[in-house]
């Protein structure tokens, strides 16, 4: 029995000199972590405004986090195989491993959701383009829409410069505010064109609807007793007419059934008409964009009519282009049943779901 204890206490002594080296290997790498993480967050802190940290210090950052890691694992490995298995007795002994080894994976995943939050962020953009006059360009964060034009900074920097119209934009000599009011300029001229068509458009139905009625006739009691006169003795007519406010009743049926069947949450339905006097409806707007719904025309076997799903995005100003707009759906309102199918499409020249296109002929 002596013997087994003496054996014991040798084994352990022998086992302090390699654990003194490990304790001290370990010290040695945590103090250079300490000193890298206190480096990288002296450089981040002290980025200028709106600047961002170059690529390099972004796989610096990944790297830090991974020594860490490492040195969590180090740490955990020692406790194991040092101090937790001096303990005689068994049943803590193995409840302090399961312990050591949970607090081990709480760490990591910590470090490894705090180098996801530095992904994420802005100030480490790692999508960055030099370009050929030397400034630099990329959009930084998955938040952000528009690309950014930015200049040299220094080693560890890239200077802000701002926002860019598109992959071309990039001369250093435009400041942010001669960018913004060149934007706000064009917005402004889009819009007053916009009006303008829009006048000309209305101007243009006036001077037809005039030019059709006699030179004496006058908008009131007679007018409106010859239209009706006209309306009895000329069959056409009177079918023509028919036959458009059936169309216009077929139309707004079915811009009714698609909102009830994939947009009953809409808490806009306002009417709107664009430049050449189409119709559309809002389905959803904010700041930013307009989601519409708006008849196209009729489908090649004239069963149906199709029905525009977009999304415009506003300028600077508030206005918006459908002309711009982005295609989410187009859907098939079928006159003589009611029924409505969704086509799936999101460009003209894809071929639709097989039920629309069985429903359309097209």
């Amino acid at each position: 029995m002596s013997k087994d204890i003496s054996k014991t206490m040798s084994d352990e002594k022998g086992k302090e000199p390699r654990k003194n080296r490990w304790e001290k290997l370990l010290l040695i790498l945590c103090l250079s972590a300490a000193a890298g993480t206190v480096f990288f967050g002296a450089v981040f802190f002290r980025r200028p405004d709106q600047g961002i940290l170059r690529p390099w210090l972004f796989v610096y950052f990944t790297g830090m986090v991974l020594f860490w890691q490492l040195l969590v694992i180090f740490r955990v490995c020692l406790w194991n195989g040092y101090g937790i298995a001096g303990i005689l007795k068994r049943g803590k002994q193995i409840l302090l491993r399961v312990l050591s080894v949970l607090f081990c994976i709480f760490l990591i995943l910590a470090l490894m959701i705090f180098w996801g939050i530095g992904w994420l962020s802005k100030p480490l953009g790692t999508e960055i383009k030099k370009n050929a006059n030397g400034t630099y360009s990329g959009s930084f964060g998955f938040y952000l829409e528009r690309d950014s034009l930015y200049e040299d900074g220094g080693p560890f920097y890239l200077r802000y410069l701002r926002p860019m119209s598109g992959p071309e934009d990039t001369d250093a000599s435009i400041t942010e505010k001669e960018w913004r009011d060149a934007r706000a300029a064009e917005a402004k001229k889009r819009q007053d064109e916009q009006k303008k068509t829009e006048r000309k458009s209305s101007e243009t139905e006036k001077t037809t609807s005039t030019a059709d009625r006699p030179a004496q006739e006058k908008p009131d009691a007679s007018c409106r007793e010859r239209a009706a006169k006209q309306e009895i003795s000329d069959p056409s007519y009177r079918d023509s007419n028919a036959e458009q406010e059936k169309r216009m009743r077929q139309t707004e049926a079915g811009y009714r059934t698609v909102r009830k069947k994939w947009f009953p949450k809409s808490k806009s339905f306002e009417k709107n008409y664009d430049a050449k006097g189409n119709s559309y409806y809002v389905l959803k707007s904010s700041d930013q964009e307009i989601r519409y719904l708006m008849y196209a025309r009729n489908s090649s076997n004239d069963r149906c009519g199709l029905y525009v799903y977009g999304q415009a995005r506003r300028n600077t100003d508030g206005s918006y282009s459908l002309t711009d707009a982005a295609l989410k759906d187009i859907y098939a309102y079928e006159y003589r049943t009611g029924k409505a199918v969704s086509s799936g499409k999101t460009a003209w020249s894809d071929p639709g779901s097989a039920e629309y296109r069985k429903l359309t002929g097209e």
